[in-house]
Parts: C-alpha cells; structure tokens; sequence
C-alpha cells in the first residue's frame, strides 16, 4: 500500500494543472477534454454513495476534479482526515476544483471522501477510485463490475486502512480455538455488507378487542396519536382532554459512551426539557418497563403507555405555555435491548424477531429525531464491565468472562443467527461481560430499516470528548434549536462531565484480552464504517 501524504507533504508537491490556451482562463484548471497534462496513471471516479456510476472523472497528482453544480465546500475532510479548514469555492464553469488527499488501497482501488459540514451536499460524499493505466480504458459497465465485486465479497477495500494498529501486533496472541469460535460466530452473521433498505412495515392484522402477552400492550393495534400541528414537539389531548407530550427526540444509545454527557449538555439549550426518569433523562420504558424488565431479569410491575408520557408530564405543561420548547427521552438501552420481543403479539410463533422497538416508536412517534454516540466497542466494553461491578474486578477475571461470553455466544450461534443470538433473553443475560453490545452494525441495521437516515444524528465519543463545543452545536442544529451564544456553549462544553466510570487500578485489560475482542467486533466495526460511509467507525486511531 502506497504512504498516505499528510497535509503538509501535500501542500509542498509540484502540481501538474491541465489548462486552458485562451487567454481568459490561461492557468485555470479546466475540464480535462485530452491528457493534455502528463500524468503516469489516470484514475476513474465512481460515486458509491448513488446508484448512478460518473465516469470520466480524472485524477492527477493531488488534484480532483469533481464536475458538479457550484457548491461552497467548509471543513473538508478526507479519509478522516481534517485536510483543509476554511471556505473552499474554487470553480471553472459547472464544476468545482476541491484539493484532495487520495489513499491508494491494494488491488488499484481506494477512495476520496469529502465531508460537507453545512450539508450542502447532504453530508458525506464518497468517491471510489479506480486506477488504470493511462493508455488504458476501462467501461462504465466493467467499473460498475469493479466495485460491485468488491461489495459482495465483503472485502471492503473501499474502506481506507491506517498503516499500522496496535491489534496487528497482538494478534498471535488469540489461541487458536478461540480464533476459530469467533471465526464460526462471524459466520453465522447474515446481515454484513449488504446496503441498508429502508422497508415499510410489514402488514399484520389487529383484533377488534386489544390484546396483551404476559400483561404487555399490543402497541402496534392501539391509535397512534394525532398531534397538535402548531406545537413544536409532539403533543396532543388524549380522549379524556388531557395534554400528553411524547419526545420530540431519543438519545438511543450506547451504553458507556458518553451519552449521559450528551443528553446533560444538549438539554442545557433554554429551549430542551428534561424528562422525570432516572438522571432527569432515561425512562427504560421502551425496553425495559414496557415488559417489567430490568438489568437482568423482572423487576416489578409493567408500566403501559399512558405511564410511559406521564414521565413528559412537566414538560408538557411547560410545552402547553411556550410552543417552542422540546422534551428528550435518553434511555442507552432502547438501540439494543430487545429480549422483550417475544411479547409481541406480531412475533408470535417466529423464531426470530420480525418487530422490535423501532416499530413501536415509530407507530407513535413516527418523526421523531434519534440521537446515537458510539464508543471503540473493545474501550466500551471494559468501562461497562468496571461499571455495572457484575464480575470480579480484575484484569485476569475480565479476560475469562470475555472468554466465557464467547463460547456462550458460539453455543448459540451454531443453531441460530448472530442477530437471534444478540436478542435472545436467558443468553445476554448470562453475560458478566456485556459483549453483545459491541455488535453496533446489527442494532443501527435494524433502526435505519425504519426510520429514513435523515432523522439521525451519529457521532463518535472520541469526537465528542475532542470538541464538545462543535458536536453540541451540531446536537442544536440537528434539533433545529434556536440560536445561543457562543459563551453560553463553551460554558456548557465546559461543565463538569456527567457519569463518568472510574476505573479501578486492577483492571486494566490484558493485551491478549484487547486483541481477542477486537478480532471479535472488527467485521461489524467495517459494517459500520460501511453502513455509514465514514472509515472513522474503524476507529484505526483509538
């Protein structure tokens, strides 16, 4: 694999520019109509992020020439990479001159990223980049083939690779049979690499008189709400003239990542209220009081939908008087705890869950925003396992409940699913090391079934703890709060961190512990990286 240039290197190499010979635009980067520059290779530019392929589209030295509308380009980030912070607007006719890093992968394909922090072009924009020999010429049809190959074998090498990583050098450290239970587990999976498709849900038929499982409301056959159309958030007057409120956005998750922080920070906005659960911010309603759940088995009374918006009560009273104010609900649990499925009237006799928790909010909610931070699974893992104090806190214990989690999860994979497996109740209950939660490919799959990427908001803890200050504007922003100063956002970047875990000196994480879950969860760290069109989800830099 040929070096990464940084920046600097970058800025200081000799550019080749193909130009124009008339005198208007005499050293102006133009369309390239011949080679008129002399360049070894020639490398042809397939967008991976819309069906269709643009070809034609050459590459030289570190120039990029991308014809499309005239845009404004701030903060352009490549391959994870901040290349360049300020405006950029450099354009020749309908197209836009953009300086680009380019990472060139084995087998002649890479890639070129540009973030676009003002959406102007939607976000992300991915490029795969395909070299061929500058005598040589390759069809749209062969490079729709190209990169399709790539798709299907689930080689990802349009995911950029860093040039080294710690787990390289540990990696002959994982015992073979383990090596080959995780390799079976991998297996067994059925949902990587595929690109997500957003589905409507399925049909089912509703009794005339409701039903319950084991005490549970069929959510799904009950009237959704119908909400008052000039208040911000989700309100409306239920049959008795009551003024209920649901939220206007979900904090789902992960568990250790930050998300208490999160929520703390974004309800600091004037215009955000916080809700009556545990920390004024998790009402476990969705995944666990629903179904009388708790941590690891039935704790208490199940709590039903009606008990579920009177954790919203006082907001909806402050809502009622300020129709611009918005409530949160930041229950961690609600993206991945779903052993309460099978109390689905829908599931009923299946094996394997067709409706989970994204269903039923959006039944009732169906607009809601969904907030998700996520943490390097391998750092979450051993903070949670700090946390909750469920095994003995040592290095050496934590390493043999890992083991011990995976053959479990390997004993069940060998008769089901990965994904049956990670939302099956008597086996992620079993576990003292939580690693089922590190599979965040397989949840957020399920999630974006339903609900459009668009009511999304995704980022990492290790952006967020890097610039709490940015990823809070972009939380306001996402939520289309009302503009605050910006001494009022340092003060709350600022302000102390909300339920941080302290780690006890005993345990640490042993080399070989951190090289077998990282062999664990490094297909679905690539799914993720994959479903979201951004290699930082590879977390080569943790």
């Amino acid at each position: 694999m040929s070096p990464v240039h940084s920046p600097a290197t970058l800025y200081r190499k000799s550019l080749t520019y193909c130009t124009s010979s008339s005198p208007a635009s005499r050293g102006k980067l133009t369309v390239p109509r011949k080679k008129c520059f002399q360049c070894p290779t020639l490398f042809t530019f397939v967008t991976v992020s819309y069906a269709n392929v643009v070809a034609g589209k050459h590459y030289c030295g570190d120039i990029a020439v991308l014809y499309s509308t005239s845009v404004l380009l701030r903060d352009v980030y490549i391959t994870g990479l901040l290349l360049k912070k300020s405006n950029i607007n450099i354009c020749v006719n309908s197209g836009c001159l953009v300086e680009a890093l380019f990472v060139e992968l084995t087998e002649n394909i890479g890639y070129v990223s540009f973030w676009d922090r003002n959406n102007v072009l939607g976000g992300l924009h991915r490029y795969v980049v395909i070299k061929q020999p500058a005598n040589d010429s390759l069809s749209v049809s062969a490079i729709k083939a190209l990169v399709q190959s790539r798709r299907s074998s689930r080689n990802y090498t349009h995911i950029a690779k860093s040039k080294t990583t710690t787990i390289q050098s540990t990696a002959t450290h994982i015992d073979p049979a383990l090596k080959r239970l995780i390799d079976e587990i991998h297996a067994s999976d059925d949902t990587r690499g595929q690109e997500v498709v957003f589905e409507k849900t399925p049909k089912y038929t509703c009794p005339e008189k409701l039903r319950k499982v084991n005490g549970v409301e069929d959510l799904l056959c009950m009237n959704p709400p119908r909400f008052d159309a000039v208040v911000k958030n989700p309100c409306w007057h239920d049959a008795r003239g009551r003024w209920r409120c649901l939220p206007y956005f979900q904090l789902i998750g992960m568990d250790k990542s930050g998300s208490t922080d999160l929520f703390d920070k974004v309800a600091g906005h004037p215009e955000v209220i916080k809700n009556k659960g545990a920390l004024n911010k998790e009402t476990m309603w969705w995944s666990w009081k629903r179904y009388g759940l708790w941590l690891d088995a039935k704790k208490g009374k199940l709590e039903n939908f009606k008990t579920y918006t009177d954790y919203f009560s006082v907001a909806a009273e402050r809502i009622k008087k300020n129709l611009s104010l918005i409530t949160g609900d930041g229950t961690p649990m609600d993206l991945w705890d779903e052993r309460g499925w099978v109390n689905l009237p829908q599931n009923a006799g299946r094996k394997t869950p067709l409706f989970l928790t994204p269903h039923l909010v959006n039944h009732v909610n169906p607009h809601v925003k969904l907030i998700v931070i996520f943490r390097e699974p391998v750092n979450r893992l051993l903070s949670d396992y700090c946390f909750l104090k469920i095994g003995r806190q040592t290095a050496k214990s934590f390493h043999e409940e890992v083991v011990r989690g995976i053959r479990s999860l390997h004993a069940c994979t060998r008769t089901r699913t990965l994904r049956t497996c990670l939302y099956h109740a008597k086996l992620i209950q079993s576990f003292k090391a939580r690693l089922h939660l590190g599979f965040y490919s397989i949840f957020l799959r399920d999630w974006l079934r339903v609900f459009p990427r668009k009511q999304f908001l995704i980022m990492r803890t290790e952006d967020y703890s890097s610039d709490i200050a940015r990823h809070i504007q972009y939380a306001f922003d996402f939520l289309d709060l009302g503009k605050i100063s910006q001494q009022t956002i340092r003060k709350l970047s600022t302000s102390s961190r909300k339920h941080v875990t302290k780690k006890r000196k005993a345990v640490s994480m042993l080399e070989k512990t951190r090289a077998l879950v990282h062999e664990l969860y490094k297909p679905f760290m690539k799914d993720l990286a994959f479903i979201l069109h951004d290699d930082k989800y590879l977390w080569h830099n943790v």
